[in-house]
């Protein structure tokens, strides 16, 4: 049965993730922290997109802000005689 390249990519990092973690203590260790910082990281990240989407409607309700803004000139910028 022919493999493809994406599996066996994950299969030689499974291998050598697995020998090295039984030669070495600390780098089990590493690796555990590693991978807890990384689930965090992704956590703060979807967390953050969670709490941004409402912010502008929020912002609105909250601020006394004007529906429409209406700019003019004076007369003499329009009609210079």
């Amino acid at each position: 049965m022919a493999r493809q390249a994406g599996i066996a990519g994950v299969g030689a990092v499974a291998l050598w993730v697995r020998s090295a973690l039984r030669r070495s203590r600390v780098f089990t260790a590493a690796i555990i922290v590693l991978a807890g910082l990384s689930a965090g990281v992704v956590s703060s990240a979807f967390q953050t997109v969670r709490r941004a989407e409402g912010s502008i409607d929020r912002h609105a309700a909250r601020s006394a802000s004007y529906d429409v803004i209406v700019n003019s000139c004076p007369p003499e910028v329009l009609d210079p005689e």
